[in-house]
């Protein structure tokens, strides 16, 4: 059931994929971490094939930065709609830039078609990559655990979300430092 919940977060499909062991490979990803940490399968997503399809990241490159992937990590998969500005979608979609699927199907950074220079996402500033921007947003915003709890209690309990439950329930999974059991067990009791 999980897997299911963050095939639905973490949203693709083998019709714009191409490439059905691509999918597998993200299923996969999926059940490694479908009770695990939040934090670690946030992580592992810009690296997945599927999702790198999915995003048109591979068009990401320095001098046209693709927002696909950026506004997607923000919006739907982390902090959530209207906890960041248009401006940092442009300056994250410049640290997603140059990774290029290698011939394993890994993404890989291409060094010349990636943007080395300073970039300011929610008000931090400094040289960041893929991993540098999910850093900030996992580990500096709070909203990631009000984003993440409010779709587990639509999963789960209600269409509705309870505020003041489903707060006590992004409390559980922020304290835990994103531990998803933390937040099935606060929600669920």
């Amino acid at each position: 059931r999980m897997v299911l919940f963050w095939h639905n977060h973490f949203t693709s499909q083998l019709a714009v994929v191409g490439d059905p062991r691509l999918m597998w490979e993200q299923n996969a990803l999926l059940r490694r971490h479908a009770l695990d940490n939040f934090a670690k399968l946030a992580l592992a997503i810009p690296f997945d094939a599927a999702m790198f399809r999915y995003l048109d990241s591979d068009s990401n490159v320095a001098a046209h930065p693709n927002e696909n992937f950026a506004r997607e990590v923000m919006e739907l998969f982390t902090v959530g709609e209207g906890n960041y500005a248009e401006n940092d979608i442009k300056e994250a979609a410049r640290a997603f830039s140059g990774y290029k699927l290698d011939e394993a199907g890994v993404p890989q950074l291409d060094q010349p078609k990636h943007d080395f220079g300073r970039k300011n996402v929610l008000g931090h500033q400094g040289t960041f990559d893929a991993t540098g921007i999910l850093e900030i947003l996992l580990t500096r915003e709070k909203n990631v655990a009000l984003t993440v709890a409010g779709k587990l209690w639509r999963e789960f309990v209600s269409d509705v979300p309870d505020e003041k439950a489903t707060y006590e329930v992004a409390s559980a999974f922020y304290r835990s430092r994103y531990q998803i059991t933390a937040a099935l067990r606060a929600l669920l009791l």
